[in-house]
């Protein structure tokens, strides 16, 4: 059945494509040639996009699956399916694990169960080799499915260069066989040929390899690197000696990874370095890439096949030889092979000639193709000239040509097309810089709270992207953001301050109250002992605070007893002579010298009920006597509390029976 492009697209489904592409990929907007190469692809033309390494190949290839796929779509008309070809093992594994695409290997598990899935249309984005693309088991179990032919929508080849550049027997012969995978795909599919190294020479190549029409669309974005230092040096000497690269060896020189095991500090390990190359077992490559991810390598001697298309962070790339004038990265080709000729006299010095004729005669080779005719040149002309090394770089990758038109080139140029804006912050995050010293959560507590929030995210992909097989929680909650959180699991309490100042987290607004949640759930298992003793010893410290300013506060009142004296008045009996209504009112009269009086007859007070109830009877008088408010009466009420409370305590301490209220002295 051949490919159905669309007439007319719908600017409410392009609008929501971008959007969901920006969100899940945390990029502020697509560039215009991302949206560009989508938009080709949905009107069934195939395109060569030619952008630098970084520009963002990736969102324009998969721009058109978002256009018809949304969260929660379960419609069959809407499940389509892009075939992506690569052509690194590694490449199309990291972007498997990333993507929730599928990656089928020479190496791939239970294969024929993966075959038959994806010729199911059960898989969105599938990742293959060209050898797999072009194998006839592909073709009979995937490519002939009429439910993978009628969804399949674009054929993106990464790394386009390849076809051109790789296709020979040493390497990868299904590059150039590919026209044989386009044979078996519905006609009229859009292919999408993506590469950051793609002059106009080789896309010509690739059209006829291909056997491509010539009106492809191209979008070009300039790959000039002016941080690139290049220079050229004359060799001196047979390039079969090498010895005009003596000067880039050490003297004593040694396998890289072995130099670095053997001075690595002890706290590092010798196994913190490997080396990668082609010829390494396919596992082995794997488990690099892996240890790579998690820090586990320190450095991995490598070419630069490793990084081809893989997002590696927090990696730095540095190259081996290194020029002591410069730190910038540098190339020095050598002028000639051995014994070419190759324009000499533009090339080299009159004395060089007695050497040049020690050279040995050229051996028989094949003639060479246009394209190498064409590297040859602009290399020729990258190495004799005199002026700017970059100007031939830009000339062979047609670098003037690429900028859209009316581009901005720089302010000095163009100062009208760079208005200044103004700018206001909202919003600003809470993660402050500089180094902070935390505690890092135990080994179970950080395996818990990780257990938990991978468990959460997947939760989160099935509540609010059901149905699906893009987007996978890793790309809504990283390995590296849940890494952070559980590193520091008791810190986070809240989502304003301690989430938002332990990670950079785009979903924070969104899903940070269920992160916290979530940890603070799991952490309820695993009690914070150092914690719980810091706050036994705190709430010590205030018990003994509050029982300080107890005893100061009974101190203070003992202090008003006794310095002020007011039990003074209930020490002796007011005089007849002064007070005789007193004796009028009061029928028994009775002082603290009574009471002491009373005290020492055992035939009397024979309990503590009876002790007290003389001091009641104490008291009772003198509130009959005064008014109530007045100072005696007050005083009155005070120490008849102070007395209860007292002999209270002693009976319980002395164990005997506390007293009975009597409220007369004959009761």
């Amino acid at each position: 059945m051949p490919f159905k492009p669309l007439v007319d697209l719908d600017p409410e489904k392009l609008e929501k494509a971008s959007k969901l592409l920006c969100e899940l990929f945390s990029v502020p907007s697509l560039r215009v040639y991302q949206t560009e190469v989508g938009q080709n692809v949905l009107k069934g033309i195939s395109t060569f996009l030619d952008i630098p390494t970084g520009g963002g190949k990736t969102l324009a290839f998969w721009f058109p699956l978002f256009y018809y796929w949304g969260p929660g779509n379960t419609d069959k008309d809407c499940q389509k399916t892009i075939l992506v070809v690569g052509p690194l093992t590694a490449l199309m594994q990291s972007q498997a694990l990333s993507l929730a695409t599928v990656a089928i290997t020479a190496n791939s598990k239970n294969p024929d169960q993966l075959f038959k899935d994806v010729g199911e249309n059960k898989y969105r984005i599938v990742l293959v080799s060209p050898e797999m693309a072009t194998s006839t088991k592909f073709h009979e179990t995937v490519l002939s499915n009429k439910a993978f032919a009628n969804n399949i929508i674009c054929l993106d080849i990464d790394e386009g260069h390849c076809i051109s550049e790789w296709d020979n027997d040493d390497f990868r012969p299904e590059f150039s066989n590919l026209r044989v995978l386009l044979a078996r795909l519905p006609s009229g599919l859009p292919v999408v040929i993506g590469s950051a190294t793609m002059p106009r020479d080789v896309m010509l190549d690739i059209l006829a390899k291909l056997r491509l029409h010539n009106d492809c669309a191209c979008v070009f974005v300039s790959n000039a690197k002016m941080n690139v230092v290049l220079s050229v040096r004359i060799l001196q000497h047979s390039q079969d000696t090498f010895a005009d690269l003596i000067t880039l060896f050490p003297q004593d020189p040694a396998k890289i990874q072995d130099f670095l095991r053997r001075n690595t500090p002890e706290e590092i390990g010798d196994k913190s370095f490997e080396f990668y190359h082609r010829f390494i077992a396919e596992d082995q490559k794997l488990s690099i890439q892996n240890r790579i991810e998690d820090g586990t390598l320190r450095a991995v001697p490598t070419r630069d096949a490793l990084g081809m298309g893989m997002d590696f962070k927090g990696i730095m790339w540095g190259d081996v030889a290194e020029d002591e004038e410069d730190e910038e990265s540098s190339e020095q080709p050598a002028l000639v092979e051995d014994g070419e000729q190759m324009d000499r006299e533009a090339a080299v010095e009159p004395n060089d000639e007695s050497e040049m004729q020690l050279a040995p005669k050229r051996k028989s080779r094949k003639a060479m193709s246009v394209l190498e005719a064409r590297d040859r040149r602009y290399l020729l002309e990258y190495m004799v000239t005199k002026g700017c090394r970059h100007i031939p770089w830009n000339k062979f990758f047609g670098n003037d040509s690429k900028f859209p038109p009316n581009n901005r080139c720089c302010d000095s140029c163009t100062p009208d097309r760079f208005p200044v804006e103004t700018v206001s912050i909202t919003g600003v995050s809470n993660l402050k810089s500089g180094r902070r010293r935390h505690k890092k959560a135990s080994e179970d507590v950080v395996q818990a709270v990780t257990d938990m929030l991978v468990i959460l995210r997947e939760a989160i992909i099935q509540q609010h992207w059901p149905n699906q097989y893009i987007i996978r929680g890793r790309i809504v909650m990283s390995d590296d953001i849940i890494a952070a959180l559980a590193a520091r699991a008791r810190e986070i309490t809240t989502v304003t301050e301690a989430l938002q100042q332990t990670v950079r987290w785009i979903w924070t607004p969104r899903f940070g109250a269920e992160v916290v949640a979530a940890i603070q759930t799991c952490l309820l298992d695993y009690p914070d002992v150092e914690l719980q003793e810091r706050k036994e010893r705190e709430r010590e410290r205030n018990f003994a605070a509050l029982q300080a300013m107890a005893q100061k506060d009974l101190r203070n009142k003992l202090a008003l007893v006794f310095d002020v004296k007011i039990c003074q008045i209930f020490l002796a009996l007011p005089r007849k002579t002064t007070w005789p209504a007193y004796y009028e009112i009061i029928k028994e009269p009775i002082s603290i010298a009574h009471i002491k009086k009373y005290s020492m007859q055992p035939k009397l007070i024979n309990s503590t009920s009876a002790y007290t109830a003389l001091w009641h009877h104490l008291f009772d008088n003198a509130r009959q006597f005064n008014q109530p408010g007045s100072l005696i009466y007050v005083d009155a009420d005070f120490l008849q509390g102070v007395l209860d409370q007292t002999l209270q305590e002693l009976s319980t301490v002395h164990h005997v029976p506390g007293p009975t209220i009597h409220t007369e002295m004959n009761s």
